[in-house]
């Protein structure tokens, strides 16, 4: 069962530079400070939802937490939160704080801490940085919580960590992160279907590519299908499919440009597919990487 938050357990491991790191206006301008944050740093950071499935009632009002792995050093995130919302209200932050121990606990400063929700309701983005100044944390700990409501929609759905969310030290982009979402069964397991059979990755090749690369994907049934190209911030560079499909292969181009025709830089870029499995919405991310 999926109760009422309780604080996840875990060192607090606040590490002081010799350096002393600049004031930081928000996790969404680290990137300019970093030169476009693509440098990749030491081993990464493993994040995931915590609990990772579990079982709630109908109208029940439930806890999820964001927490990290033992894993590299960092003072800031960006956390892209999805959800679908014909089936979870986000219902806001808890009463006892967002933010978990392991960064209220970092040091005695304020923090800056953004926090906003998607026009449809379906992405919580939020950004949070340790302004205390030569102050990073590492894992194992909780970063923050989310509150929701299941709605009378008995089922399975999902809550996932997408594309978007980041780790920084001192401005630079932490590499190798790992997301792990949950899932959450709204009334009892015999309304819920099977879980969604196993189904073949989505594809790109060639990858790393210049000037284009092809993805391919097996639809394992009719239904509404939304591919897009997304930066590493989850915003949409281009749209290549948004429409009904059958059953059966997917086959589509991205040339590095985006919806106006525009090149794209050379980098790292998230292929995101929306479709239909057993019934309910399912969702394959790979990576591209364009080269220069």
């Amino acid at each position: 069962m999926i109760r009422e938050r309780q604080p996840a357990g875990g060192r607090n491991s606040c590490r002081r530079r010799r350096s002393t790191c600049q004031p930081l206006l928000g996790a969404a301008l680290l990137v300019l400070l970093a030169g476009a944050a693509a440098t990749p740093a030491r081993a990464g950071i493993t994040a995931r939802l915590t609990p990772t499935a579990g079982q709630v009632a109908v109208g029940a009002i439930f806890d999820v937490d964001v927490v990290v792995e033992d894993g590299d050093a960092f003072n800031g995130f960006d956390l892209v939160i999805g959800y679908d919302p014909s089936r979870l209200v986000f219902l806001g932050q808890p009463r006892t704080g967002a933010p978990g121990e392991l960064m209220t606990e970092a040091c005695g400063g304020a923090p800056f801490h953004f926090f906003d929700v998607s026009p449809d309701s379906s992405r919580l983005a939020v950004s949070y940085v340790l302004l205390c100044s030569g102050v990073e944390v590492a894992g194992p700990g909780r970063i923050y919580t989310v509150r929701f409501q299941a709605r009378d929609v008995p089922g399975a759905t999902g809550i996932d960590l997408g594309p978007g969310t980041r780790f920084f030290a001192a401005g630079i982009q932490v590499g190798a992160v790992d997301l792990a979402g949950t899932e959450v069964q709204i009334g009892t397991a015999s309304a819920v279907p099977d879980r969604a059979p196993a189904v073949a990755p989505l594809v790109a090749a060639p990858n790393p590519f210049n000037p284009r690369t092809q993805l391919r994907f097996e639809l394992p049934e009719a239904g509404p299908v939304r591919l897009r190209v997304l930066d590493l911030r989850g915003r949409v560079v281009r749209r290549l499919v948004e429409e009904s499909r059958p059953a059966g292969p997917l086959v589509a181009l991205w040339s590095g440009e985006d919806d106006a025709g525009r090149p794209q830089p050379g980098g790292l870029y998230l292929a995101e597919l929306a479709y239909v499995a057993a019934g309910r919405p399912a969702r394959a991310v790979t990576k591209l990487v364009l080269v220069p």
